[in-house]
């Protein structure tokens, strides 16, 4: 991680703190277990997960680095990156809730 505070766009904002949430509920870690090992306090990480920060300051690098995710990584394949996708695509894209279910049953049918 950098030490430098990168300024992003909001919707970067957002996918960062989707894949941060994402990771912190995969460990079974609380809003309020993050905070006590990061600083701040429950509300402030709420925040940042909701993609309410305009930088890459210390304190969501430091968060990033505790849920082992890497902010600046635009091909992460990790389960929290691509949980994250997928609610952006939903969220973003009217059809794209039938077309994932449908991916999806098809690779249900594949055999292992």
């Amino acid at each position: 991680m950098c030490n430098m505070a990168r300024k992003i766009q909001p919707e970067e904002a957002v996918e960062i703190g989707l894949r941060m949430r994402h990771a912190r509920e995969a460990f079974g870690w609380t809003l309020q277990q993050v905070a006590s090992v990061c600083g701040g306090d429950h509300t402030r990480v709420s925040k940042v997960e909701r993609g309410k920060f305009a930088s890459l300051n210390p304190y969501v690098q430091r968060l990033c680095k505790h849920v082992h995710i890497d902010p600046e990584s635009q091909n992460d394949a990790s389960p929290q990156a691509l949980h994250a996708r997928l609610d952006r695509l939903i969220r973003e894209r009217p059809g794209a809730a039938a077309a994932l279910r449908a991916v999806f049953d098809a690779f249900e049918l594949m055999p292992n």
